[in-house]
Parts: structure tokens; C-alpha cells; sequence
């Protein structure tokens, strides 16, 4: 339920990986504060519905903080409409989180770069190199908007 006492509320598509609740546990947040977003038939989470939890949420009083935009999703290999979702976000002010850990690499392919339409409008960005690019060891990169954002954040 989470140690704040406040409703800090993620939302992630329902489809999205399952680290996003471990680390809603892991921070104190609390795992019923992740809110799962319906998904179109073929993996992609949906603006509109986002943008009614998100509604409903702050009429009760919680406070949107982050939403997860996944690109490439782990079973379909879905990619979220980030553009869309980034509006919802400057909306409400949440923070945009693109996880891209299996289909970041598609910004190196001219024909498949359009799956990411929207990526810049992110606060930060996860790509692990060794899904798609053939690393034999583990290679993870956390990229952020602003560069002080992670230092604040630790600080």
C-alpha cells in the first residue's frame, strides 16, 4: 500500500514487464499504487484509457507521478504510441519513462526509427544493448532528460 501515506500513482500497460511492480515494492510506493492500462488488441497501451485513470485518480486525490511507455513489449513486441502517451503526461505533469530495454535498438534502423516517434519527449530512457545488438554480456543504459535529474534524485 506504500509507506507515504500519500497515493503516488504509476501507471504501465497491462502488458508491461513485471520489474515495474517489484519496483513499486522495492521504493515503498507500495504495488497497489501501479495502475495497469488497457491495451488495443495487439499490445499497445491506450492513451484514452490512461488518460481516464489518470482523471479519475486525481478527482479522488492521488497524485500521478510516472508512467512507463513500453517499446517493444516481451511477448508481442508492442511498442506504445509515446507521442500520445507524452501528451497525457504533459498534462498531468507525471514523469515519462520509456522503457525500451528490448526495442531501443530499432533507433539504429531507418525503416523501424518510427516505432519511437515521440522518444524525445521522454524524462528518461531504458535500452539494454544485449537484447538486440548481439552484446554477450549484460548491457543495460538508463538515459535521462535532464542531466540533473538522477543526481537530484540520489541527493
Amino acid at each position: 500500500e506504500g509507506l507515504s501515506g500519500k497515493k503516488y500513482l504509476s501507471f504501465v500497460s497491462d502488458v508491461s514487464h513485471y520489474s515495474f511492480a517489484k519496483a513499486m515494492n522495492i521504493v515503498g510506493l507500495g504495488m497497489d499504487q501501479l495502475i495497469k492500462v488497457k491495451t488495443s488488441p495487439n499490445g499497445q497501451m491506450l492513451a484514452s484509457d490512461l488518460r481516464e485513470k489518470i482523471q479519475q485518480a486525481s478527482s479522488e486525490g492521488a497524485i500521478p507521478l510516472f508512467v512507463a511507455a513500453t517499446a517493444g513489449t516481451t511477448v508481442e513486441g508492442a511498442f506504445d504510441p509515446i507521442d500520445e502517451i507524452a501528451e497525457v503526461t504533459q498534462e498531468c505533469g507525471a514523469w515519462l519513462h520509456v522503457d525500451a530495454a528490448w526495442g531501443g535498438s530499432v533507433l539504429y534502423h531507418s525503416e523501424y526509427r518510427h516505432l519511437l516517434r515521440g522518444v524525445e519527449k521522454a524524462d528518461s530512457f531504458s535500452w539494454d544493448g544485449h537484447k538486440m545488438l548481439g552484446l554477450s554480456l549484460v548491457c543495460s543504459v538508463l538515459l535521462m532528460k535532464e542531466k540533473s535529474s538522477l543526481r537530484a534524485a540520489h541527493h
